[in-house]
This record gives structure tokens, C-alpha cells and sequence, in this order.
């Protein structure tokens, strides 16, 4: 395909930043949330995702929270690395992607061995704190130990005391920590969108993947881009950014990554 060696070509120049959505993750099992198999099919996110909501969900009924919970970390525990995600990594090793801007939350990139990545929504393996920033991150073994222990609880106390004991309390403060992801109605973390716009606003090229363009302030990242002279490649199956991507490929994520790498 001619778009598959044109892209290559400018990716080859190196100065790369990739900003990725759902659609580079959906190819390793993750289905959208708001899809037909969707977690928010099953559950209300204004009950579970929106905080102080979520908080009350947990005390009011545990149980509720806790299967909210084994749906969805079993779901990120089940994923591995795609072809995407790996091309990417290489690239990066080989110094032509310089970062990788992701709304995900589900490791994948860091499993494929991306080093420099700007979270936007957080990250599902990780607990923060609130009044300092320490983060602590928790490997999928640790995960899966945790929802496998919640299957087996089903008493209130047991449950609330079980699950506090997991998330844990941060060694500087002192203060409970909570997972390191963003809610619904929460602002980004501003360090992350501050890192990503100058990035994005540093590259020569900035490739999209896989992202809807729909939800803010993460889909006016590509316009920082385009307004400060980068080439923009979109890979989407629907493309999202028409109107500045200089190459669109309308096609999976895989199967776009394995056509380029083919020319580098």
C-alpha cells in the first residue's frame, strides 16, 4: 500500500510522538467501554466511575463494587502487547519515536517495553496519593491475587476491609491511597497534559492511533501538533482528524504497523 511507504518514509526522519487510544488496545482483547460488550453496558458510570459516587457505591454495598472490580481488572489482566504496541517499542529503541502520549490505562505500552510514555487517564496498575503524588505499582500477579481473593469474600466487613487492605496507605502521608486512574468529571493530571502538549508541540511528525478524537481536553493534542509544524499520520479504522492529518491509513492498528514496518 503507497500510504504504508509514505508514512514510513517520514517516520524514517525520525523525531517521532505517538498518541494512541482504544483502537491500538482493542486488538489485544480490550473492548471499548462504551461498545456492545462494553463495561458500561453492565454498569452505570455515574455509579462506578464518578467520584465521590464510586466511594459511597463501596460503602453503601461492597459487594456491587467488588464486581464492578473482578470485570474490570480481569479484563487488563488478560491483555498482552499487540504488534502495535511492539513496532512502537522498537521504534522507540531505535530512536525515532521519542514519546508515546496514551489515553489508555491498561500498561500495555510499558509491557512492550515504551519507556517514555505521558499517561493521560492514569494508569489501572498503579495506586496514587492524592496529597503527594507517590505512586505504587502493582504487577498483574498482584492483580490477579487480589480480584481471585475477592471472589471468595462475600460478607460486607469482610469485603470493605479486604479491599482497603489492598489499596493501601501512602509511606510518606500516611493517607489512603486510591487507584491511579481518572474519573469521570476529573481533571487530567497536569503534569501528564502539560508533558504531552510540549511534545507534541516538539515533534516532527505525530502519528494518531486509534482514537475516537471525542473526548477532551486529550483530542485537541493533535492540533498543538499540527499547529507547530509537525506531519500528522492518522491509523484508524474511522478517522477522526480529516481535516490535519497530512496520511490517513484506514485500517486496524496491527495491520497498519506491520505494512510500514515493512519500509523502515
Amino acid at each position: 500500500m503507497r500510504e504504508f511507504q509514505r508514512a514510513a518514509s517520514k517516520i524514517k526522519e525520525g523525531n517521532v510522538v505517538v498518541f494512541t487510544g482504544l483502537g491500538v488496545s482493542c486488538e489485544s482483547g480490550i473492548p471499548t467501554f462504551r461498545g456492545s460488550e462494553g463495561l458500561w453496558e453492565r454498569y452505570n458510570p455515574a455509579r462506578y466511575a464518578t467520584m465521590p459516587q464510586a466511594l459511597f457505591t463501596l460503602l453503601e454495598s461492597p459487594q456491587e463494587i467488588a464486581d464492578f472490580v473482578i470485570d474490570f481488572y480481569e479484563m487488563f489482566n488478560c491483555a498482552q502487547p499487540n504488534i502495535a504496541h511492539n513496532i512502537i517499542a522498537e521504534l522507540e529503541q531505535k530512536n525515532i519515536v521519542t514519546y508515546v502520549i496514551t489515553q489508555n490505562i491498561d500498561n500495555l505500552h510499558q509491557d512492550a517495553g515504551s519507556q517514555n510514555v505521558c499517561e493521560l487517564h492514569g494508569n489501572a496498575c498503579e495506586a496514587i496519593c492524592i496529597r503527594c503524588g507517590f505512586k505504587e505499582k502493582r504487577t498483574k500477579e498482584d492483580i490477579a491475587a487480589f480480584t481471585e481473593g475477592l471472589k471468595s469474600l462475600r460478607k460486607r466487613w469482610e469485603l470493605l476491609k479486604y479491599m482497603m487492605r489492598y489499596i493501601g496507605k501512602c509511606p510518606e502521608c500516611n493517607v489512603r491511597l486510591r487507584p491511579n486512574i481518572v474519573f469521570f468529571g476529573e481533571m487530567l493530571p497536569p503534569e501528564e497534559l502539560k508533558k504531552a502538549k510540549e511534545v507534541a508541540r516538539n515533534c516532527k511528525c505525530f502519528i494518531i492511533v486509534g482514537t475516537s478524537g471525542v473526548v477532551y481536553p486529550a483530542a485537541n493534542i493533535p492540533y498543538e501538533a499540527k499547529h507547530s509544524g509537525a506531519f500528522l499520520i492518522e491509523i484508524n479504522i474511522v478517522p477522526s482528524y480529516r481535516d490535519i492529518a497530512d496520511i490517513i491509513i484506514e485500517s486496524p492498528a496491527c495491520k497498519a504497523f506491520e505494512g510500514i514496518s515493512k519500509y523502515l
